[in-house]
């Protein structure tokens, strides 16, 4: 996710000693308090979200929780909008609750991009195929491995920045575009890989690290490291009915 340092600056700076209104605790919420911990650095007042319509008033962190109609019970300095749908979110709290527009602070596209959307979806992607359990998995069973990535795109990038990947002994990373790459040249902070170089550097694993990955892997199997004893696995594991979803669609 990429924050805009002086706009997030400057919203912290302008919620510090104010009472907040929480609005959307979805993935965008989650997303933002991953990176700058709203929870602990602002006085929240509650959370309010759609969802809590149809559940008994209740608490997120230790805060309450509360129906969207009821904002207008609380005693509240500014509202937080991290819903994606910010623009939707903002019209209905002004024209439904008659909330005062400048009391409404969005963090989507305000403070970060809504070109993340991507990333989010990746991000979801992994939650939905419990990633954080494989990868625990992948950290015992290839302890001491020699490790390379293939696959250098979005969904390595939401990979890398919200799992821990130090458990795995990564050597490098390999893709069809670093075919042709400068000597320093590195993705993530790790060293970029032709697949002629990985050849030579007889990796224990390749993990391809891609949403869709049987043809990756069917290919490298097939062509490139026909004859080398690399194991190719993928980095997400993913249940095999939905594999067969995916060769069938």
């Amino acid at each position: 996710m990429k924050f805009n340092n002086e706009k997030t600056s400057e919203f912290i700076q302008k919620l510090q000693g104010k009472k907040v209104l929480i609005y959307g605790v979805g993935l965008g919420f989650e997303l933002i308090n991953n990176q700058i911990n709203i929870v602990k650095n602002l006085n929240i007042a509650a959370f309010s979200d759609k969802k809590f319509e149809k559940e008994n008033p209740g608490k997120l962190y230790g805060i309450k929780t509360i129906k969207p109609d009821d904002i207008v019970n609380i005693d509240f300095d500014y509202i937080l909008v991290t819903n994606e749908r910010s623009d939707v979110i903002e019209q209905y709290l002004v024209s439904n609750l008659h909330i005062d527009r400048n009391k409404i602070i969005k963090i989507f596209p305000d403070i970060i991009p809504i070109t993340i959307k991507d990333e989010i979806a990746s991000y979801t992607y992994l939650k939905k195929f419990n990633f954080e359990k494989h990868l625990k998995y992948l950290n015992k069973k290839l302890k001491h491995k020699k490790v390379i990535l293939y696959g250098a795109g979005v969904f390595l990038e939401a990979v890398n920045k919200y799992y821990d990947l130090s458990g795995l002994n990564i050597i490098g990373i390999s893709d069809i575009r670093f075919d042709e790459h400068k000597d320093d040249e590195t993705f993530l902070g790790y060293k970029v890989y032709s697949i002629d170089e990985v050849k030579q550097l007889k990796p224990d694993y390749i993990l391809v690290t891609t949403k869709f990955y049987i043809d990756i892997i069917e290919n490298l199997y097939c062509s490139a490291f026909k004859n080398y004893k690399i194991k190719i696995k993928p980095l997400l594991r993913k249940p095999f009915l939905t594999l067969l979803n995916e060769i069938w669609s």
